[in-house]
């Protein structure tokens, strides 16, 4: 009968922390996957600005009164690709010679112009997957000279939401483990009747007590 009940209590410990950590997992996985979302995004803005602005710098040209620092080559080839293009949208650079259907993105060019500031899109590609963009404007004098294109395949943020997944799972089930063996280590001292003498009982009528010892 101990034996049953220790097993209830067991189990009801570890499926209260089961039932917890259902309720709670999913809310940390969308919480610690938008923050995900927002660094991949601000990497990529962050890239697209900085290209923008060197993007009529020649390479060549010295920067301040030091002759050895020059500015760096405007559309570097990096893990994130870029695309200078004309206020109409047609491709003036291209230096990683990116030939994939559907870019540049030429909504997001028409949305980058019209609101005269950045913005994101995200594009299906059939070779390499989906690609989320960045298409910012590049201004002299107040008006719209040139739009850069900054994008980066989503397949390592894809990948990253994965690892994160199998984290927190691998972490539930740890927990849910430790849980049941606290549940175990709580219930070691069964408690059983016993027919110890009470003190002020006659010897031959053992009163019943409920002691709790250690196996």
């Amino acid at each position: 009968m101990f034996t049953s009940l220790r097993r209830r209590l067991v189990l009801s410990y570890a499926a209260i922390f089961t039932i917890s950590l259902l309720l709670l997992g999913p809310v940390l996985y969308l919480s610690f996957a938008q923050q995900l979302d927002d660094g991949f995004d601000t990497t990529l803005r962050l890239a697209a600005q900085r290209q923008a602005l060197r993007a009529f710098v020649p390479s060549d040209v010295t920067l301040g009164i030091n002759p050895y620092f020059t500015a760096p080559p405007p559309l570097a080839n990096t893990d994130t690709f870029y695309l200078l293009l004309d206020q109409n949208g047609r491709v003036q650079d291209n230096p990683s010679g990116l030939q994939h259907a559907g870019l540049p993105d030429q909504a997001g060019v028409r949305a980058a112009v019209r609101q005269g500031h950045g913005v994101f899109s995200t594009l299906a590609t059939r070779d390499a997957g989906d690609v989320r963009l960045f298409t910012t404007v590049v201004k002299r004098g107040g008006r719209v000279k040139a739009v850069l294109q900054a994008g980066q395949p989503l397949a390592p943020l894809v990948a990253a939401r994965h690892r994160l997944l199998y984290l927190l799972l691998a972490l539930g089930a740890g927990a849910v483990a430790i849980a049941a063996a606290g549940g175990v280590v709580l219930t070691r001292q069964p408690c059983g009747p016993s027919t110890r003498r009470s003190p002020r009982s006659a010897p031959s009528s053992p009163t019943p007590r409920t002691s709790c010892a250690r196996p």
